[in-house]
């Protein structure tokens, strides 16, 4: 996942190399390959207003900074229908080609309203026939992306949060996750790509599009666990009957927005590493920050912090594994522990340090947790394991 911008006019790009959001370093920019009103296409060298040139698609590219294609020119342009996407798609790929962007490479173009699919699907289609499906891409709300991947008119997406009521398409490549936030005397926007290849480029070089390490589940991969909602979120189902299974408030339990994009996301690891969801998203600290959220897996615990207020994992993005850290003293058991985790905590009671995590054991169906400190010891409930699995947790303790 690598982070960056998009702006009308932003830092320098000595600024952009120094700048870190959370930790991490501006890897690309998405810049407009178009257009407004009057602006010329014959001096596509010259800087005018947002629009990229080759001069700052060359320096960018030089000092390590990718650069992504996107067409914008006013906000219910995709509302034109197919002639304006024809048009709109030549006149991007005249400009992308000048500035040094590779032929083979996308355009994303926007739809910076929030609209059914039904009103752009004509432009999509004229942007297609101009420069192909293959380098076809839009930025738009969830709404918009999910349904124009569904009628098979574009083949890349860049979401943005608004419009979107927390739900994240997981075809897309592009979050757009923040705007309007100040960087070096600039009003720009946060961004995190999704995807190894999310369209990509350097300036007159030819990007061979890299390997995806992984595919993102769909319903129909798992389609035994779950059920489509209409807000595109996901109910979990009790795989033998078919009806919701429901948390501990008796309500069903729901997988949706950045968690379930995530979830998806880790392909075929989501179910070994991840596991099924227990139970519903739940407010972190409603007072100060009621967007933070965690939800409860079979293995761990994810947690939707965009701004990284709670923690800040190296190379995590807005949706990140929680770390259970050590408890100061274990006379008071959390809340959220389940009764084996309540049950070894009391048995640890005393231990200067104590972290716990979980592995996994092919001896029960479910999973065990394991302490470790500086003085490891065997508990009585230790004890009573098989003969293997207490070796194993020994082995594991004195890491």
């Amino acid at each position: 996942m690598s982070f960056g911008l998009d702006y009308v006019s932003g830092p320098s790009v000595m600024d952009l190399k120094a700048i870190r959001v959370d930790g991490n370093p501006v890897t690309f920019v998405c810049r407009y390959t178009g257009y407004f009103s009057g602006y010329k296409i014959d001096e596509v060298a010259t800087q005018q207003g947002k629009v990229l040139t080759p001069g700052e698609a060359m320096t960018l590219s030089q000092h390590g900074i990718a650069l992504v294609s996107n067409w914008e020119w006013s906000a219910n342009r995709a509302l034109q229908g197919h002639d304006a996407g024809v048009w709109d798609a030549a006149t991007a790929a005249k400009i992308h080609h000048a500035c040094g962007g590779p032929s083979d490479r996308p355009i994303y173009f926007s739809v910076d309203v929030d609209v059914a699919e039904q009103a752009v699907l004509d432009y999509f289609k004229g942007v297609a026939s101009a420069i192909g499906l293959h380098r076809t891409g839009a930025y738009g709300s969830y709404r918009v992306l999910h349904e124009l991947f569904n009628a098979g008119a574009i083949t890349w997406g860049w979401q943005t949060y608004a419009w979107s009521g927390g739900v994240w398409e997981p075809r897309a490549h592009i979050q757009q996750y923040s705007n309007n936030m100040s960087l070096g005397g600039h009003s720009v926007d946060y961004n995190h790509s999704i995807k190894s290849d999310f369209g990509q480029w350097f300036f007159g070089q030819h990007i061979t599009p890299q390997e995806e390490t992984m595919t993102p589940l769909t319903l129909n991969d798992v389609k035994q666990y779950f059920k489509a909602n209409a807000d595109g979120s996901w109910t979990r189902i009790d795989v033998k009957t078919g009806t919701p299974l429901m948390d501990s408030l008796n309500k069903p339990i729901i997988l949706k927005g950045a968690i379930l994009s995530d979830w998806c996301a880790h392909g075929t690891d989501a179910l070994p590493d991840i596991g099924l969801p227990e139970g519903n998203e739940t407010q972190v600290d409603a007072k100060n920050h009621p967007e933070i959220v965690d939800q409860q897996f079979e293995r761990c615990t994810r947690r939707y912090d965009p701004h990284h207020v709670k923690d800040s994992p190296r190379g995590a993005g807005v949706v990140y594994a929680v770390h259970i850290e050590a408890f100061s003293s274990l006379n008071a058991v959390p809340a959220a522990m389940t009764p084996t985790m309540s049950r070894i905590a009391h048995e640890a009671r005393g231990l200067s340090m104590v972290r716990i995590s979980r592995i996994s054991t092919a001896h029960k169906r479910s999973s065990i947790w394991r302490l470790s400190s500086s003085r490891p010891r065997k508990s009585n409930w230790q004890q009573r394991q098989p003969p293997a699995l207490r070796a194993r947790m020994w082995q594991q303790s004195r890491r």
